[in-house]
């Protein structure tokens, strides 16, 4: 029996019999020495990937929690579900198709205990279905993070000239082109942040596996002060066959993320405007749908679906991103991502 837990690690699946133990193993490599608790929730999988846990050994200092749903309920409920077995100090998320570096954990938890942040965040090192690992020059470094004059105070513009610019300023003044901010599996995160907001999380209800991590962050995010970057550690992204449909010819897939996009774009929508604290950055956000509807307009002309199909998907792009029209992307819209160094 562990102390009680400085972190909790948070780690959905849904049929990941084939990656679920590298995942969990590099995670324990990772948290070493630190009392640590990973939560592992079973989104209703039908591979019988639970039984991988009894090949996992934790070890002394940490403790491994699985939690089970019947039914298969999306990664915003899985991760929900997670969030109320939490006892830790500070809340990462892995998913578990991916997997950590030794150093990951260990450096955020140390820039967090050793710093006032609120969010400290990791390196992304993406991998390709071949194999090919990649970082995105662009967004190697988090890009908004303050610096210590900003955090101090101490600038020479006198302060009636001077309105404080927040993280969360900088999280929507980004507007969704750079995705190290909004996704949730990058980062370790001061579980106050998650407290404060949970009983609104919980409300929403939502059944969604695309844009989740954008629901969360614009929630979760509005109380964070203080962000701070790792160096050292990486977080790497597999993409699977699972986690992109760019080139597939699954309309119904296509389909189901579009509406789970429009979804999370609404629900996000109606908390800016409901929130007299909020209601500023609803122009941000609506930046932010327009330059996915500009990106996903893009990925319907280049997959391999049929021309009626697209026209098809084009009209409930727009219906669920109540657009008028569709573009393709502007060369500031790629502005994060055109540039790659292979390791």
């Amino acid at each position: 029996m562990i102390r009680k837990p400085i972190l909790s690690i948070i780690v959905p699946f849904f049929n990941a019999k084939n990656t679920l133990l590298k995942c969990l193993n590099s995670i324990l490599q990772s948290c070493k020495g630190i009392p640590t608790e990973i939560i592992c929730v079973d989104d209703g999988s039908t591979d019988g990937g639970k039984e991988i846990l009894k090949n996992v050994h934790p070890g002394k200092f940490c403790k491994i929690i699985l939690l089970i749903h019947e039914k298969n309920r999306g990664l915003y409920q899985a991760r929900l579900t997670a969030l109320n077995y939490v006892r830790g100090k500070f809340i990462g998320f892995v998913d578990s198709d991916d997997y950590v570096d030794e150093p990951y954990f260990r450096e955020l938890y140390k820039i967090m205990k050793q710093s006032r942040a609120d969010v400290a965040v990791g390196r992304i090192v993406n991998v390709s279905q071949d194999g090919v690992k990649y970082r995105q020059t662009r967004c190697l470094d988090f890009p908004y993070e303050k610096s210590e004059m900003e955090i101090n105070g101490n600038t020479t513009t006198p302060p009636e000239q001077t309105k404080q610019t927040t993280e969360y300023d900088r999280y929507w003044t980004q507007a969704g082109a750079c995705y190290p901010w909004h996704v949730l599996w990058n980062k370790l995160y001061r579980s106050e942040l998650w407290t404060k907001r949970l009983d609104l999380l919980i409300k929403l209800n939502l059944h969604i596996t695309m844009m989740e991590d954008f629901v969360y962050s614009s929630i979760v995010l509005s109380n964070a002060q203080i962000f701070r970057n790792g160096t050292a550690g990486a977080y790497y992204y597999v993409q699977s066959s699972n986690s992109s449909i760019a080139n597939a010819a699954d309309c119904k897939k296509w389909e189901k993320n579009i509406m789970d996009m429009g979804t999370a774009f609404s629900q996000v929508e109606n908390i800016l405007n409901s929130e007299s604290s909020l209601s500023q950055y609803t122009d941000s956000c609506e930046k932010w749908k327009k330059r996915y509807s500009r990106y996903w307009y893009r990925n319907i002309q280049n997959s391999a679906l049929t021309e009626e199909e697209k026209v098809k998907l084009k009209n409930l792009l727009k219906q669920a991103l109540q657009v008028d029209g569709l573009e393709m992307p502007s060369v500031s819209d790629e502005y994060f991502y055109e540039e790659a160094e292979f390791l």
